[in-house]
């Protein structure tokens, strides 16, 4: 009896150093909280959590790596220098080059504003007959509204492109802008942590799209009976907390 016991010990052993032997590595922009974000020495956020524990469930080993923005990743993962990245949203171009899994959150835009009386106005038609300045960042798809207008001979000077969200929130908070198109939860964040008590988030919705991991189609690391099992328990754990 004790011999099987040590036995079962020793596969079990085995079997973790195996799926040690092929590490997963995923992309992490640590600039992006609340999604992801470096905490002291630790990555943390809401795709940092969930990743870590779909990835857990699953059985494989893992490790984050610093990336300095997502167009670097996205080249990264193309190649399989990384094998994963979170918070990605569906284009034909990224499906070539990698594996989406199931969407587990939304990606939600709204806008954000520095004068009270912006609120009045119900949706963006009517706030750009104020002549607003809109500050807004080109690698971030915010919807075909946004498209249409910017391409707009008429208000096409109302938009100006910003490289980050915290530079375009402090030029908002100082009048360098009047609105600036962000995602919901960040912006949010992001104003809380600055104490930027002069911006509010306006109700109306910009753009809503969903939200994945993604995995290299060139290196993905899992095998696709493990993607199964990473999308399943996305599935369960998103089931318990329904999309607004």
């Amino acid at each position: 009896m004790i011999k099987l016991v040590v036995c079962c010990c020793l596969l079990v052993s085995y079997s973790l150093f195996a799926q040690c032997n092929a590490t997963l590595k995923i992309a992490v922009v640590n600039n992006s909280p609340p999604y992801s974000y470096l905490q002291g020495s630790q990555y943390a956020g809401v795709d940092v959590d969930l990743a870590r524990k779909a990835l857990h469930a699953v059985g494989v080993c893992f490790e984050f790596v610093k990336m300095p923005n997502v167009e670097r990743a996205k080249r990264y993962l193309a190649v399989g220098k990384v094998n994963m990245m979170m918070g990605i949203q569906y284009t034909d171009a990224l499906n070539r080059s990698a594996i989406f899994s199931l969407s587990y959150r939304d990606n939600v835009q709204r806008l954000f504003i520095n004068k009270a009386e912006f609120l009045k106005k119900r949706t963006l038609i009517e706030l750009l007959q104020l002549q607003p300045l809109i500050l807004f960042d080109t690698g971030q798809y915010a919807g075909p509204e946004i498209d249409y207008l910017r391409l707009e001979p008429s208000f096409s000077d109302n938009f100006q492109s910003v490289a980050t969200m915290p530079q375009r929130l402090m030029m908002l908070s100082r009048n360098y802008g009047d609105i600036s198109i962000e995602n919901e939860l960040a912006g949010q964040y992001f104003i809380r942590e600055q104490q930027l008590t002069t911006i509010i988030m306006h109700p109306y919705l910009v753009h809503r799209d969903p939200v994945f991991f993604i995995f290299s189609r060139k290196k993905p690391i899992l095998t696709q009976e493990q993607r199964q099992q990473f999308d399943q328990f996305l599935l369960t754990e998103t089931e318990k907390t329904p999309r607004k």
